[in-house]
């Protein structure tokens, strides 16, 4: 066999067989295609790299594109220019073809303009492009999931997984808009919290960037705080105060109106031992700005055994009488007689704070013992008589929650109360003996929640109720707290209404309530006859019938 010179070394080839003249050719081609196939994945590399350089700036474009999470390698890191680059290209020079150009074409849907040496794109390089929508302003991802399938992530569809959870739990319940619903939650959280600011005497910090003029003003008129509301709102929001000053004026020329009739009646009532308790006396001694709460009538109490005197006395100097037959003999003695006059407030003349027969057996607040623990207190020009600090406290908390204690303007009144009194032993005892100790605990520990109130942290044991029941109002306030309410029917008002001593009496009673009423909603209600006011002959029969009942044991009533 022939050989090779090899430096010396012998080198044995195979043989030559006939019609294989090209024997080392094939080696030659295997190395002309390896080279040639680097070539082609240099080339592809740097087309990707372009592709990726253009993609991102044509998603610059777009103003906020969502990014899916799937695409955060695929775009790697950011150059110092702002470009993305991949791992061989951070920090150098960005594409010869300037940026708006290569913008420019990626929006068009055109091919991105590129420096000389730049060659045709295949059809795969086009759909590279594709994944970018700039007229839905949304960003489709070009890369694919585990399953896949192309991932969706547009504006116009709610995600899959966490992200899709929280978007459901942002969405409208109703179908509505989502950003209309985070708008709405966000004006009515403004809201609520800027009513509590008044009721704190805080500035209330309310955002420009919304018309919160609507919600404010419904959320003050509800809580009866507008008032109070259009002086907290004076000086940093004159825009929003201007819309409460009507609801200023009102209140301030019915304190006026409410003052002037009690200069009247102290002169009818001269000699006759006499309360006023609630709206004007509120209104001047706890009220943070005094003459401007909200209250509609003025609440005179005078002890039973008085009632018919002092009634005939206001009926024979000008005052008549509005309530109907109806309202006075119904099956019940009412613990109020309603009379007015022209020009006049409205007068309630009671000779008991519990309002019905069926409450008062259950409370017992007695008159007698309220006008001996009374105090002086000047109301304008007129020198009262009213509730002691802790008979306030008490009959507050008892007014507020047998009307649900939904409304800032009553936990105000019991917060105010609530600082003034230093004996809370005398408190408990009163409560107790009144038999309002849950109506007590749940409104100050609403006070306390939303308003600060200091209250002892003891006090629902000292007034024998169990942890369950504060747990529960706890629990009825966290889900609905009351800044939050707008209207009667709700939830927190249901069950303070219906508070027993224990938690499971006080949901038993919440829930048959509720059956009742939408029971009693749900019948169609008989047509009333117009009824007119009660005549003298009604008056006296009711005069008799209080006198015979609060000669009765308070058992007995």
């Amino acid at each position: 066999m022939p050989e090779a010179d090899t430096g010396g070394h012998a080198q044995h080839l195979p043989p030559h067989r006939a019609g294989d003249g090209l024997a080392e050719e094939p080696l030659e081609l295997a190395l002309d295609g390896g080279r040639r196939s680097r070539e082609r994945r240099a080339r592809r590399q740097g087309d990707d790299r372009q592709q990726r350089r253009v993609e991102h700036r044509a998603v610059d474009r777009v103003d906020d594109p969502v990014q899916h999470p799937l695409d955060g390698d695929h775009l790697g890191r950011q150059g110092s220019s702002g470009q993305e680059l991949d791992g061989d290209q951070r920090d150098e020079d960005p594409p010869s073809g300037g940026p708006d150009q290569g913008q420019a074409a990626a929006h068009e849907g055109a091919e991105p303009a590129r420096g000389p040496a730049a060659r045709p794109r295949g059809d795969l390089e086009r759909e590279r492009v594709r994944w970018l929508d700039p007229a839905a302003h949304r960003v489709t991802p070009s890369r694919r999931g585990p399953s896949a399938r192309p991932v969706s992530f547009s504006r116009d569809r709610p995600p899959s997984g966490p992200v899709g959870l929280a978007w459901r739990w942002l969405a409208d319940p109703v179908g509505k808009d989502s950003g209309d619903a985070v708008v709405d939650r966000t004006i009515r959280r403004a809201v609520d919290a800027a009513c509590v600011d008044v009721c704190r005497g805080r500035a209330p910090d309310l955002p420009r960037s919304v018309d919160v003029g609507g919600e404010l003003v419904r959320a003050v008129r509800f809580h009866r705080i507008a008032p109070l509301a259009h002086v907290a709102l004076r000086d940093a929001r004159p825009d929003l105060a201007a819309l409460l000053r009507e609801d200023r004026d009102h209140a301030l020329n019915q304190h006026v109106r409410v003052t002037a009739s009690l200069a009247a009646i102290a002169s009818t009532l001269a000699g006759t031992p006499w309360l006023v308790v609630k709206g004007p006396v509120l209104s001047e001694s706890l009220h943070p700005v005094a003459g401007l709460r909200s209250y509609n009538d003025l609440d005179v109490l005078v002890a039973p055994a008085d009632v018919r005197h002092a009634g005939e006395r206001l009926l024979d100097s000008g005052w008549h009488v509005l309530a109907t037959s109806d309202d006075l003999l119904n099956g019940e003695v009412a613990g109020e007689l309603e009379l007015g006059r022209a020009g006049g407030a409205v007068v309630d003349l009671h000779w008991s704070l519990v309002l019905s027969e069926t409450l008062r057996g259950r409370f017992n607040a007695p008159t007698s013992e309220l006008i001996e623990r009374s105090v002086p207190l000047m109301v304008g020009p007129v020198e009262v008589r009213t509730l002691d600090p802790v008979d306030t406290l008490v009959h507050l908390c008892h007014h507020a929650a047998l009307s649900g204690a939904v409304r800032l303007l009553h936990l105000l009144d019991v917060d105010q109360a609530a600082r003034r009194v230093d004996d809370w032993d005398e408190v408990v005892r009163r409560a107790r003996s009144w038999g309002a100790g849950p109506q007590v605990w749940l409104v100050l520990g609403r006070a306390e929640r939303v308003l600060g109130t200091p209250v002892p942290s003891d006090l629902g044991r000292r007034l024998g109720l169990s942890r369950n029941f504060g747990r529960l109002m706890a629990a009825v306030d966290s889900v609905l707290p009351v800044p939050a309410v707008r209207r009667e029917a709700s939830w927190p008002r249901l069950v303070a209404r219906a508070a027993r001593p224990s938690a499971s009496a006080t949901a038993w009673t919440a829930m048959r309530n509720a059956f009742l009423g939408a029971l009693n909603r749900a019948r169609r209600a008989p047509t009333a006859a117009a009824v007119g006011p009660a005549g003298r002959r009604d008056v006296a029969t009711w005069f008799a019938e209080v006198e015979r009942v609060s000669r009765r044991p308070a058992a007995q009533q």
